[in-house]
């Protein structure tokens, strides 16, 4: 599947969803029925891809090793550590795969050499409820393996001086996000993008 392909799919999808809800460029109401949390997941994507509303898109299939599939951050920062089960099993299409961060680097040390095509990949910076409202932090960015002086991969488990516990790097200038609110009123889940950003 192409990324246009990939993305014609996900808009189609989405404005069968939005055909009856009140909506604008950045405000949608739906009617919420079952559990809040993977509608607004499933609400959070919608907005991500539609209109490119989320930077650098088209980076999280390009040479992407599991073919059209998107990888997922399976963990929030001090936060859930398996937020899979919050997603609906229909994303209209599209394909998720979750993995840990440490996952993550294992496959882009292992499965290419050169990390500058290794796609990006989703993770969920922040997830919180205050009251009503629930705030949703997403991001698109990316993974650098380390290297030692000699340019090899380092494989040391544990704490490494000045850097994380895993030989990756996460980040740096890459990708990008969108922040949104979701406020429930009754059985209605109100949804606004609140800020965009670019790394």
């Amino acid at each position: 599947m192409t990324f246009h392909n990939f993305k014609s799919i996900f808009i189609s999808a989405l404005l069968l969803t939005l055909f009856s809800c009140d909506t604008n460029s950045s405000l949608t109401k739906v009617v919420v029925s079952g559990n809040d949390t993977t509608k607004i997941m499933e609400l959070l994507l919608d907005s991500a891809f539609y209109r490119d509303n989320l930077p650098d898109i088209s980076a999280l299939t390009r040479n992407n090793p599991f073919g059209d599939t998107i990888i997922f951050r399976k963990e929030i920062y001090q936060g859930d550590t398996d937020i899979s089960r919050y997603f609906p099993s229909d994303l209209h299409g599209i394909k998720i795969k979750f993995l840990t961060q440490s996952q993550i680097c294992s496959v882009a040390i292992n499965l290419l050499n050169d990390t500058a095509y290794f796609p990006t990949f989703l993770e969920i910076l922040n997830f919180k409820k205050i009251d009503s409202v629930y705030e949703v932090y997403l991001q698109n960015t990316c993974v650098f393996p380390q290297y030692d002086k000699n340019g090899h991969h380092l494989y040391k488990k544990g704490k490494l001086e000045g850097i994380d516990t895993l030989p990756c790097l996460f980040g740096m200038k890459c990708g990008g996000g969108i922040s949104m609110t979701f406020t429930k009123q009754g059985d209605t889940l109100q949804s606004k993008i609140t800020s965009h950003w670019s790394d």
